[in-house]
């Protein structure tokens, strides 16, 4: 299962993976990216696109989306969970994606 919530068949079997580590690395590299976005238009506020992700940015274990949350929460990681959740919403403005 990805972060998208999609279940793919396996095709092959690499070393064990941590999704706690890859959670701790995605956090710091979305702060850098909405560091990144205030540099280049720091007159506008930073906005996440909360539509449709291309897949591969859906799936891939070094992506951000509010729905982690949903999958954090079940597995007893709330501390995480918190985490990403606050770093998802920052930046946004309050009320919706307009």
């Amino acid at each position: 299962m990805c972060w998208s919530g999609l279940v793919y068949p396996v095709v092959k079997v690499g070393d064990p993976a941590d999704f706690r580590v890859d959670v701790r690395a995605a956090l710091p590299a979305d702060q850098r990216v909405r560091e990144e976005s205030a540099q280049r238009n720091p007159d506008w506020p930073f906005y996440r696109f909360r539509h449709a992700q291309a897949e591969h940015d859906a799936v891939s274990h070094g992506s951000m989306a509010s729905l982690q949350v949903c999958f954090l929460l079940p597995l007893g990681e709330a501390r995480l969970a918190e985490s990403t959740w606050k770093a998802w919403n920052e930046g946004l403005r309050p009320g919706g994606s307009r």
